[in-house]
């Protein structure tokens, strides 16, 4: 058996009386406060107490943007290009490697030994070896007979990998103004690894022995 509706309101139909008055009185309480038609077109703003209108470009939003590029604002909601060199860093251009700025905004490449310490030079060598020296480098001997070592007042340091037969004649070194210590290289033997290092007239050596 079906349900007979009593009555239709706002095209709803209701087969119970009290329902029907509950719905109808909170349909006629809320339709006070319901939306007006909205005229006005566009970006729309509310006023707060139901009220609605066209939102205007710079005051409640953000205004179209023409400039291009990197861009700036100025906190009162206007936006700009902004300037390179003046609001941003500008680009560095040609400078390549190790970089330097200048305190006002410009960077070009740093100089090696005087912006900063450059790396060690390397410095290799087989067989007999005569020596002096000098600052700033990395040296790296192997297969040797033979070594002598001119220190100086300088920084480096090395390593010496000795032949398979007995150095001949024996190492030596001289010229060193501070202290010569560690292990004594005269008396390297075959195939025995050394390792050096000098800073400015102190010169230190270590025997590491037979590297497998």
């Amino acid at each position: 058996m079906g349900t007979d509706v009593i009555v239709e309101y706002n095209n709803l139909p209701y087969t119970d009386k009290a329902t029907w008055l509950k719905v109808r009185d909170l349909i006629d309480e809320t339709g006070a406060s319901k939306q007006d038609f909205i005229t006005a077109s566009g970006i729309l703003k509310g006023d707060g107490a139901g009220g609605v209108s066209a939102a205007v470009s710079g005051t409640d939003y953000q205004g179209p943007v023409t400039a291009s590029g990197i861009l700036k604002g100025d906190g009162a909601g206007n936006i700009s290009a902004a300037t390179s060199g003046t609001d941003y860093q500008p680009g560095i251009g040609a400078a390549n490697g190790v970089l330097k700025g200048d305190g006002v905004g410009n960077i070009s490449a740093a100089s090696a030994g005087t912006d900063y310490i450059a790396p060690p030079a390397s410095v290799t060598g087989t067989g007999a070896i005569t020596v002096t020296l000098a600052d700033n480098k990395e040296y790296s001997y192997t297969d040797v007979t033979s070594i002598a070592i001119t220190a100086a007042n300088v920084s480096c340091h090395g390593f010496i990998v000795f032949a398979g037969s007995t150095p001949s004649p024996a190492p030596s070194v001289s010229g060193y103004s501070g202290t010569l210590a560690g292990d004594d290289i005269t008396e390297a033997a075959a195939s025995e690894t050394w390792e050096f290092s000098c800073e400015h007239g102190f010169l230190v050596f270590k025997n590491w022995g037979v590297v497998v």
